[in-house]
């Protein structure tokens, strides 16, 4: 598995985590990696928030959300959440359908335009600390 999969299947599961801790009378459904939404509107901790998008991205990298075309198709509020690693991307070439992505500097300046755009030494999701627990290690080179 490479390693940019394995990052976001971790960063998942860490949600899921933190959904199951913030809605502990809820059981979040499994996620596969298809789905179109992370998590139903109805286990979002932000009141009128939407359903939930969760994707990884290595830092200072392009952010990918998946199939253009039903990205396009998105017509109502939803949630992003965006977890960025320090890794070298590894991957595979063998992916042939047009994917969009947004670069990190658009992602801050046009999503997210009153988020912190600097590395966080302690980051924090609906009050909640990150642990560092994401698999791989810094490499030579990783900033």
């Amino acid at each position: 598995m490479a390693e940019e999969q394995q990052h976001g299947f971790a960063f998942q599961k860490w949600c899921v985590e933190m959904i199951k801790h913030l809605h502990p009378n809820k059981n979040p459904p499994p996620i596969s990696y298809t789905e179109k939404w992370g998590f139903p509107a109805s286990l979002n901790p932000e009141p009128d928030g939407g359903p939930i998008s969760i994707k990884t991205a290595k830092w200072n990298s392009g952010i990918a959300f998946g199939d253009a075309c039903r990205q396009f198709q998105i017509d109502h509020k939803f949630t992003l959440i965006v977890g960025f690693w320090v890794n070298p991307k590894i991957d595979s070439k063998g992916q042939r359908r047009l994917q969009c992505g947004l670069t990190q500097e658009k992602f801050f300046k046009y999503l997210a335009p009153n988020i912190n755009a600097d590395k966080e030494d302690a980051p924090v999701l609906w009050e909640q600390p990150f642990r560092s627990f994401l698999p791989g290690r810094p490499r030579f080179g990783a900033a």
